[in-house]
């Protein structure tokens, strides 16, 4: 323990790093959790997210889950319009076939797309060639083990994502 420090001032557990700002993602040091976006006029909604210093939203659309806060695709075009400039919009979505991907992502016009699906490599390719977009790719972890294979990392590295 360094120096003047104590076992009762001393975190029992390791604290998240509270650099981020992305708001609504589950790696981010965001004390309120999720927040959604359900209804398409939350114009000031985003300014003041834009103020608090919060650098980015995700858009939940056209997801397969039934979750509140999944946004059709014209809700979430409408809201990509409305954040301000300083406010990036992160379009998520499980879409895995490439022509559907590729539809929302240039229907919704947000900043960044994060695919949630299944998506081969070759599909990430092709999208990102296609869209032009930042594309962030998730990867699966069920239990302990990740669900793609370890490889896929470098491929979707080589594809164009993030």
């Amino acid at each position: 323990m360094p120096s003047g420090a104590s076992a009762r001032n001393a975190p029992s557990s390791p604290q998240p790093a509270r650099t981020a700002r992305t708001y609504g993602s589950v790696t981010a040091a965001n004390p309120h959790g999720w927040e959604c976006f359900a209804d398409p006029r939350q114009q000031q909604r985003l300014r003041r997210l834009a103020a608090a210093g919060v650098d980015a939203v995700g858009l939940i659309t056209e997801v397969y889950q039934a979750i509140p806060c999944n946004l059709s695709a014209g809700q979430a075009r409408a809201l990509a319009r409305l954040a301000p400039p300083s406010l990036q919009t992160v379009l998520v979505t499980t879409a895995e076939d490439v022509d559907e991907a590729c539809r929302l992502a240039e229907h919704v016009g947000a900043n960044v797309l994060q695919l949630h699906g299944f998506n081969p490599p070759a599909d990430v390719a092709a999208i990102c060639a296609r869209t032009g977009a930042r594309v962030v790719k998730t990867l699966h972890v069920q239990g302990e083990r990740l669900a793609e294979p370890a490889e896929a990392i470098g491929e979707y590295l080589a594809a164009g994502v993030s």
